[in-house]
């Protein structure tokens, strides 16, 4: 056990070496934390939710009493955002603060940016959006030169707030505009679910400005880089895909 233990560390520090911005987003579990974590993970993207906090409550009962810290405050992270997939947006923003506030203790700012683009979407989904769009440009503060990946990922978030139709403060030009420079971002990064999920909010937008073929384009290419990391898993995300494809050819 000891060997493995040490093997993996060992590995994991090799990575850190050849790639420095995973220094900003790895957390280090042993290994069978890691199964554990892995498994909630998948629970999660497939949007079993209830069985991913079960996972997600384990691990960490189990990180804090080693005193991994990190990982513990990642796991409240991750319950929040199952709770937010299932729309219960108070136990979600009860849970991100909390995660917030034991990564600042940890001084893990990219945590803290990447706590605080989830609470602005928490807010984007109550239709709360000035205080939404102030969690994201917090968010990008916080991320700004330290993880690109994350940052393409709330700059696309603050092209949704702006295209939101309930928004009084709607320009869809300006929702455009941040979405594909999120994108720019987003592809010189390893971040591929992010870039799928940006080119899902690019079509939004182009078929609230009526450009169809443009729109059904950037389905293609959500569906697309999407594959490229699973043909099986986010089905919620298929669905949404799915549908949105559906109203453009109906329409």
């Amino acid at each position: 056990m000891i060997v493995t233990t040490l093997l993996f560390l060992l590995q994991y520090a090799k990575k850190l070496m050849a790639s420095p911005e995973s220094a900003y987003t790895d957390l280090v579990f042993s290994p069978k934390m890691d199964s554990r974590f892995r498994k909630a993970q998948r629970d999660r993207d497939n949007n079993n939710t209830l069985r991913s906090r079960i996972r997600y409550r384990l691990v960490r009962r189990n990180a804090l009493k080693e005193n991994n810290k990190s990982v513990a405050a990642e796991c409240l992270h991750m319950i929040g955002v199952s709770f937010y997939q299932k729309g219960n947006y108070i136990k979600a923003e009860s849970a991100y603060a909390k995660a917030q506030e034991e990564f600042e203790e940890l001084g893990a700012q990219d945590f803290v940016g990447f706590v605080l683009r989830d609470r602005g979407m928490n807010e984007l989904k109550q239709g709360h959006f000035s205080v939404a769009e102030e969690r994201i440009q917090e968010s990008m503060t916080a991320l700004r030169d330290r993880n690109q990946g994350h940052y393409g990922m709330s700059m696309v978030i603050l092209g949704r707030i702006r295209a939101a139709a309930e928004n009084p403060n709607q320009n869809l030009e300006e929702a455009e505009s941040h979405i594909q420079e999120g994108i720019g971002i987003l592809k010189e990064t390893p971040e591929t679910f992010f870039l799928s999920t940006a080119y899902f909010d690019l079509a939004k937008v182009l078929q609230a400005n009526a450009r169809r073929s443009e729109a059904l384009s950037a389905i293609a290419k959500s569906e697309e880089t999407l594959n490229s990391i699973s043909q099986t898993d986010f089905q919620d995300r298929r669905e949404k895909l799915v549908t949105l494809q559906r109203q453009l050819l109906e329409g």
